[in-house]
């Protein structure tokens, strides 16, 4: 029951593209196939009153505690909100679990050995794919429009790019590797790094 209503709350809460009702009707509904239906009033009516509330341009009451209004708001572990809070304080911890909520940027590596960063961006404008280069990293360029398949994108086949987020193409230059060097990745799975090492 508790999941259940997790779920209806956060779907009335948070979402945005479903209905309250829809999500009011789904939850109620999912009760009964749970073997709670004794209970779906209790979800009925719990959810309705959160809906009448919302509209009524009301907040939701938060806890007072620090950390549990962390863990409430941010949906993290009460354990980890703590340990946030204790090495960061509250605000940079707020600022923390934000941040960890957001979707990352979708960014790829370009190949230096078949093409060039600007050649491929130009692929990316030729398809409609709006793209940027990404500061600081000499290989790196971030896909803007939204895609659902990356084998589609220009260069997939011809081995033009990896999908490799920024952070991760910031490490390998670091080592400075040169030609002939053998490089153990202890860590390597699936091996964006090792890749980027063998180009560099």
């Amino acid at each position: 029951l508790r999941w259940l209503l997790h779920i209806g709350l956060y779907q009335i809460i948070y979402m945005e593209r479903i209905p309250d009702s829809a999500a009011v009707n789904t939850t109620v509904q999912l009760a009964k196939k749970s073997n709670l239906g004794s209970l779906s009033p209790v979800v009925n009516g719990f959810l309705r009153k959160v809906v009448r509330t919302k509209n009524s341009g009301k907040n939701l009451p938060l806890p007072k505690d620090k950390t549990l209004r962390l863990a409430q708001t941010q949906s993290l572990p009460l354990w980890l909100a703590a340990e946030l809070i204790e090495l960061r304080g509250v605000k940079q911890a707020e600022d923390i679990a934000r941040a960890s909520n957001q979707s990352p940027p979708f960014d790829l590596r370009v190949n230096q050995l078949r093409i060039t960063r600007d050649d491929i961006k130009d692929k990316f404008d030729q398809a409609n794919i709006e793209t940027d280069f990404i500061e600081g990293c000499p290989n790196g360029i971030q896909i803007l429009s939204s895609q659902s398949d990356i084998r589609r994108l220009p260069g997939f086949n011809e081995g033009y790019w990896v999908v490799q987020d920024r952070s991760a193409q910031a490490v390998t230059p670091f080592l400075e590797p040169c030609s002939g060097e053998k490089v153990l990745d202890a860590c390597s799975a699936p091996g964006g790094k090792s890749t980027h090492i063998a180009e560099l």
